[in-house]
């Protein structure tokens, strides 16, 4: 994964199901904003924020984020027991992997692949 942004009404409850899900370590940006950076083992992932509704600037949110996982059975029982659910089934594309997307606890879409 390069970046990713994800946005939430519910930034408590949202960060409880990505701790769950993928154990990231996410903790308040201390700049303007409610804006939570989201990190990895190893590095910096991105970020989850509240939408701008002053702006109504949605322009971001038509974008869903794909994330690469070693074991996509072993995450999708995670996600699902942490409150999510698939939006389409798991898919294995020849020499691409296995992908699916889904809907995190908040109404947030992402996607799985897991490598071939």
């Amino acid at each position: 994964m390069i970046l990713l942004k994800i946005y939430t009404d519910s930034p408590k409850k949202t960060i409880d199901f990505y701790q769950k899900v993928f154990g990231w370590e996410i903790n308040k940006w201390h700049g303007p904003g409610d804006t939570w950076l989201i990190k990895d083992k190893t590095s910096y992932l991105g970020a989850l924020t509240k939408p701008d509704t002053q702006t109504k600037n949605y322009s971001d949110l038509n974008f869903s984020s794909t994330i690469v996982v070693d074991n996509y059975d072993l995450v999708l029982k995670k996600i699902i027991s942490s409150g999510g659910h698939e939006t389409s089934p798991k898919n294995e594309i020849p020499g691409v992997g296995i992908i699916g997307k889904f809907v995190d606890s908040q109404g947030t879409i992402f996607g799985l692949v897991q490598s071939a």
